[in-house]
């Protein structure tokens, strides 16, 4: 009998404490090493990095009701900073004031000690920017005269919009990019010169502190340069449109390309879900056909001349991250 009611009692005791645990609301605060409250921290409870219990507030405040089913431990991840990990959480004493430290190491995705930096998710990046390099149409001078190649050449802009998809450290994304203008001040001709650009690019984000990260790039970029000449007068004989015939030529030129991106974070988000860059990217391109593709609007023109370039690109970009 003594012993039925031993067993009995034990088993209340057990019974009223996983019932107290399993109603255990964590509270605390969580600091950057300058004693400032650091916001967007996630706080997971158990080792699945993938399941995020609640985020720290704007004042760094957090409460999180552990589960008994999720673990005796509880982690405290943001970007850029040393995962802090707490076992047995049913002994801790709250509440918790949690210091995170900057991850040194992030470049390498590991810490002694320590989880790696939170990149295990996939995520997107959206860039809108400006992106240039020089074009030299010199020898195409005989053919189609100067008042065209002079206008052609030089520095070549064009704005440019990318899309990209990442997961850890690595980055893959496509962009568009597009730049016109004319001339209406050439003798009787409309000298009009359009130019559209598709690029693929691949990065790995190498470093990636609080503020700064840098990813180099390698990519391939495919750009259609067009040239029209039309008469300046909006009303024409047909005999002068059939005599003289309007120009309407296409260029199309391949590179590869080898460069590096960095970007700034000007503001550190509440919400480690997304935040916005702004930055520069640029490198080295080498043309991977020296003659350009050329056609009209129906044929392929054959020329053995050479559109010539300086082999370095840069872009100036804004950026919006989501993760």
């Amino acid at each position: 009998m003594n012993r039925l009611k031993v067993c009995l009692s034990v088993a209340l005791i057990l019974g009223i404490s996983c019932q107290l645990f399993s109603q255990q609301v964590l509270i605390g605060t969580v600091y950057t090493v300058n004693k400032e409250p650091l916001p967007g921290v996630s706080v997971s409870q158990g080792n699945n990095q993938s399941y995020y219990s609640t985020i720290s507030d704007k004042d760094g405040e957090f409460a999180i009701r552990v589960k008994e089913k999720e673990g005796k431990s509880i982690a405290f991840r943001f970007p850029g900073y040393v995962t802090v990990a707490l076992s047995d959480i049913d002994t801790i004493i709250h509440p918790l004031f949690i210091l995170m430290k900057e991850d040194t190491l992030a470049s390498y995705g590991k810490q002694s000690g320590y989880s790696p930096v939170d990149h295990h998710h996939f995520g997107f990046i959206t860039t809108m920017g400006v992106e240039g390099m020089f074009v030299d149409f010199s020898e195409f001078k005989s053919a189609l005269g100067s008042y065209n190649t002079e206008f052609m050449s030089g520095s070549d802009g064009s704005f440019n919009f990318e899309f990209a998809a990442t997961y850890k450290r690595f980055l893959a994304g496509i962009g568009l990019g597009f730049s016109t203008s004319d001339n209406p001040k050439n003798d009787s001709l409309k000298v009009g010169f359009n130019t559209l650009q598709y690029n693929f690019d691949f990065g790995f984000k190498v470093f990636n502190f609080k503020r700064l990260a840098i990813s180099p790039l390698i990519g391939f970029k495919w750009k259609r340069y067009r040239i029209i000449n039309s008469n300046i007068n909006r009303k024409i004989p047909i005999e002068t449109y059939l005599s003289e015939k309007d120009l309407d030529i296409r260029f199309n030129q391949t590179y590869s390309s080898a460069g590096l991106r960095i970007e700034y974070k000007p503001k550190s988000s509440d919400y480690r879900y997304s935040y916005w860059t702004v930055g520069v990217d640029g490198g080295f391109i080498l043309p991977l056909n020296k003659v350009p593709w050329t056609y009209s609007r129906k044929n392929r023109l054959i020329t053995d001349k050479e559109l010539r370039i300086d082999n370095y690109f840069y872009r100036l970009f804004i950026a919006v991250n989501f993760e």
